[in-house]
């Protein structure tokens, strides 16, 4: 007979990459000499054979290793068999076999993943500014993840990863242009998310994570500026036609809608739907000196602008 005698310098909580050493010994249990016997290690397909081992005698130990690998950690863990065979010396058709196990126990599966979102600019930003984020998804956990899709769907991101092994990371850049609206409203948010099967769980199950950056804009300002101009402004004489020339400028950094421009001495009367930032819309008026201007001495006349604050 032959008794298999097999252990393991670690029985629990054993990670991916870890080396485990076997110590394997055989023992003549029976009451005649054994030869050679073939001694197989299943899992980490050592074989090899003992030439001869003596009534009551066991073999020297011998070690195998085995490296942990992802599949024995999503198992819980490791089984692992020897085995001893030979024949009887009495009799070669009769096989004499044994075997033992021994079974290690992993670490705890836990999947995990991490978003960070991050902006070249992050205040007074102004309508037009372009904004580079800069987005990294990283595997935090123990396990590889799959099919992970990132999306930041503001700035039309959308990206698929296949498979992203423990500690790995991958990082993409995506962009948007402030817009007016970014800036009445103060500030610009945007979110970027990521999920990823989750390979503890069946079915719909994710591992999922998110990261966030706001973006402070300039204050928003409502400003008209008017200017006037007159292509005479001395020497004049009663019958003298002066032409006034006024520029009116959306001089903020917002739109401005229903602007009323009025230079009520000559007569002169608009509405602007629209006045785009920068944007700037003339006029000319005339105004024809009278005996009243003449007593006066001069003739003072006033052009305004005045819109709706957005």
């Amino acid at each position: 007979g032959m008794e298999v005698r097999k252990s393991a310098d670690k029985l629990t909580n054993v990670k991916v990459g870890e080396t485990i050493t076997y110590t394997i010994t055989v023992k003549n249990t029976g009451n005649v000499t054994l030869k050679n016997i073939t001694v197989t290690d299943d899992l980490t397909g050592d074989t090899w054979t003992i030439d001869e081992l003596a009534v009551g005698a066991t073999s020297e130990p011998k070690q195998v290793t085995y490296i942990v690998k992802e599949a024995d950690l999503l198992n819980h863990k490791i089984e692992n068999i020897a085995t001893a065979t030979t024949t009887n010396p009495d009799d070669p058709t009769e096989e004499v076999k044994d075997d033992d196990d021994e079974t290690v126990e992993t670490e705890e599966v836990v999947p995990g993943m991490e978003v960070t979102k991050t902006a070249d600019v992050t205040k007074d930003v102004k309508v037009g500014d372009t904004i580079t984020y800069t987005i990294t998804v990283k595997n935090t956990g123990n396990v590889t993840l799959t099919n992970v899709k990132v999306d930041d769907a503001q700035t039309n991101l959308h990206k698929e990863i296949a498979e992203l092994a423990v500690g790995a990371t991958e990082t993409y850049t995506t962009e948007h242009t402030i817009t007016e609206a970014d800036i009445l409203e103060g500030s610009y948010t945007n979110k970027a998310t990521a999920e990823a099967d989750d390979p503890t769980k069946e079915g719909d199950e994710k591992v999922t994570d998110w990261s966030e950056v706001t973006v402070e804009t300039e204050e928003a300002k409502g400003q008209i500026a008017v200017e006037k101009t007159a292509n005479k402004t001395s020497d004049l004489k009663v019958g003298d036609v002066v032409t006034y020339t006024i520029v009116v400028t959306n001089d903020g950094n917002v739109t401005l809608s229903n602007v009323v421009v009025d230079d009520a001495q000559t007569g002169l009367t608009d509405i602007i739907d629209v006045l785009a930032v920068k944007e700037s819309k003339s006029y000319t008026t005339t105004h024809t000196i009278n005996e009243a201007d003449l007593i006066a001495g001069q003739f003072v006349n006033t052009a305004t602008a005045d819109g709706e604050d957005p």
